[in-house]
């Protein structure tokens, strides 16, 4: 949840709307689905995120929010646009994204990826 507010904080790349965050929150349901990883390689954030979305049934979620975050060499804007072509691949087409991307100097030269995505309860 950290990353998501961090998301919609000024020196955010891509500042999320909080009222975007809320209602696409509110998409996710009760009991989303998520995961986070990190690490000091973003071929390994980026070859988790794939194993994790394959394993994710995502056809049947209305809504997801994505958040990449970290600092230095292996935090690259083609990574977490990368990112961003994985989930959008993984989700239905008519699914509801939020996407933003946050500097974090506290990962010292690591990437990190939060996914969350649900449908509507009911």
């Amino acid at each position: 949840m950290a990353a998501l507010l961090a998301a919609t904080e000024e020196r955010a790349i891509l500042q999320i709307d909080l009222e975007d965050l809320r209602d696409t929150l509110k998409l996710c349901g009760r009991s989303p689905v998520s995961f986070m990883v990190t690490d000091h390689d973003a071929d390994k954030v980026l070859d988790a995120c794939r194993d994790a979305l394959a394993r994710i049934p995502t056809h049947n979620k209305a809504a997801a929010v994505v958040v990449c975050s970290g600092n230095g060499k292996s935090f690259q804007l083609s990574h977490c646009a990368e990112v961003f072509r994985v989930v959008r691949h993984a989700m239905d087409e008519s699914a509801y994204l939020v996407f933003g991307v946050v500097f974090d100097s506290a990962l010292v030269d690591a990437m990190s990826v939060t996914w969350l995505a649900g449908a509507p309860d009911g």
